[in-house]
This record gives structure tokens, sequence and C-alpha cells, in this order.
């Protein structure tokens, strides 16, 4: 089970599930949308108008969210493309210390968390606690979900 969220500012991300067994069954928001072979790859838009989505998968496989680069007007870049591998929920971590960079061209700053809707009441952010900001994913109400700007 993977709980993927969409990229703030992004039109859409793009989702790969590599599987690692034959007849592995895709299932997204509770609908199966795809089967795939051992090695082979499904590959499908999150659109940022979703918000989030509830992935499943019958055999284990691997997830990936993929962040295009934007570019505006004049060849002006917004931001730089990446890839994001997507744990599965049953590896959550309590704990998690990051940092980002300081950069002249990059002006904003977010992270994308999913908690257990049963930890609200508990989640801190440098030590505030910001469980009120969360909205539940309506795929999977047992998890929440926020799109959060923060200070590099």
């Amino acid at each position: 089970s993977f709980a993927l969220t969409t990229t703030e500012s992004q039109n859409f991300d793009m989702v790969r599930v590599t599987a690692l067994r034959s007849n592995t069954v895709i299932s997204k928001n509770g609908t199966a949308i795809a089967t795939i072979q051992t090695g082979e790859t499904y590959e499908f838009q999150l659109m940022g108008s979703e918000g989030s989505c509830f992935l499943e998968t019958s055999q284990p496989a691997g997830v990936y969210l993929y962040i295009a680069g934007a570019v505006q007007g004049n060849d002006q870049e917004l931001s730089d493309p990446s890839m994001i591998w997507i744990p599965p929920v049953e590896q959550k971590m309590n704990d998690l210390t990051f940092a980002t960079f300081q950069s002249p061209g990059i002006s904003a700053h977010y992270v994308n968390v999913v908690i257990p809707a049963d930890a609200l009441e508990e989640v801190t952010m440098d030590g505030q606690l910001i469980g009120d900001e969360f909205s539940l994913m309506p795929a999977n109400p047992q998890f929440a979900f926020v799109n959060k700007h923060i200070q590099p």
C-alpha cells in the first residue's frame, strides 16, 4: 500500500509502478487500473487537482513519483525535475530530520507529509504541533496528508 501526494504548484506528477512478480494488480483509490508482469512498469499521471491517491499492489512493487521540471516564459526555470521513491505505508518512520538548501534561483520550498490519521494530535514540525494543517486522504481516510511550505 502506498500513499501519494501531489507536488505543490505542479499540474501533474508522473507515477511509475514496477512489479517484482508476475500478475501484479495495481489499484488506485480502490479501482484496478493495470496488471503488470515481472520487471514491467506501469505509468500514469497524478493530477494536481487530485491532491493525493492511495495505491495498492497485489504483489511487491516499487513506486516512484517523478516531478517534471517547469519553465515559464523567456525560459525562466521554476523548478528542477526530480524523482522520489515512495515507501509502502507499512515502512513508516516516526522521526525524520531533513534539510533544504538555499539557492538564488529557488524561492519556495515545500515538504509533503503523510501520516496515519490517528496521529494528527501528535505530529510536530520544528517542535510545533501541525496536525490541524492536514487533510484526510479521500481514498483512504486512515491516512492524512499535507503539502507544507517551509523555510530553507
